[in-house]
């Protein structure tokens, strides 16, 4: 339904293209749609300004090599490193502009424990606003509630047929 107000950021024009498209296609009129680094999101929006914010991270992509699997051979150590940087700089841009009892939903489509459990675990060391959302579970489905585990849940490929991904709910205290 067309109930709120989605507003969608991407760095690369051809992917707020693809957001448009759809979301044309699919008759929503409530999403706008931008290109913007969202490093730099506080000098566009207002702090505690968003209900909800979902932050797909870019990351090593390593959850969906069996669909791309030329992709270990150009995957290096210090990527990795340099993708966790960037995920981090991203949680610190955008966790300002949440309201206080917002949610933060981080996600990637990566199994390493560097670009998930590890930025995550250092924002929340360093934001003490900010707690793990443990009602997470119960608002997955029921094929996924197994593996969600407190306010993480991390797919692998072998668990349901997908792709791997993580994702991770938090909350901003009230």
């Amino acid at each position: 339904s067309n109930t709120g107000q989605v507003i969608s950021l991407d760095l690369h024009d051809h992917k707020v293209r693809l957001i448009q498209e759809n979301a044309t296609r699919l008759k929503l009129t409530n999403i706008t749609a931008t290109s913007l680094d969202s490093r730099k999101v506080q000098g566009h929006f207002e702090q505690a300004s968003f209900d909800q914010i979902l932050l797909d991270a870019p990351c090593s992509g390593l959850g969906v090599m069996r669909r791309k699997p030329d992709m270990k051979y150009t995957k290096k150590e210090e990527d990795i490193f340099q993708l966790a940087a960037v995920q981090k700089n991203l949680l610190a841009a955008v966790s300002p502009l949440l309201k206080k009892g917002g949610n933060l939903v981080y996600s990637t489509c990566t199994v390493d424990l560097e670009e998930n459990e590890k930025v995550v675990e250092a924002f929340l060391n360093e934001n003490e606003e900010f707690e793990g959302d443990l009602s997470m579970k119960e608002r997955m489905p029921e094929a996924i509630r197994p593996f969600v585990n407190g306010y993480q849940l991390q797919i692998l490929p072998q668990h349901i047929g997908s792709d791997g991904f993580y994702i991770a709910c938090l909350r901003k205290k009230v």
